[in-house]
């Protein structure tokens, strides 16, 4: 939350793509790397089962181990 999606640099991290945002009534579709995720925003993804395991468990706030 209150991060941009550049910053997080999910495809290299975890192998995940934010692909839409959906936020109150509007959809951001294809964010860019500049779009802050903020709290209660929805947001779809797409990558390997494992990543996006990894990507519901930041948002959840446990610990997340990203292997080099």
């Amino acid at each position: 939350v209150n991060k941009k999606i550049g910053d997080l640099d999910l495809a290299a991290q975890i192998g995940v793509d934010i692909i839409a945002i959906r936020r109150v009534k509007k959809w951001i579709i294809d964010p860019k790397d500049d779009e802050v995720i903020r709290e209660n925003d929805v947001l779809i993804a797409r990558g390997a089962p494992m990543g996006i395991e990894k990507l519901r468990a930041m948002a959840e706030g446990r610990e997340v181990v990203i292997e080099e």
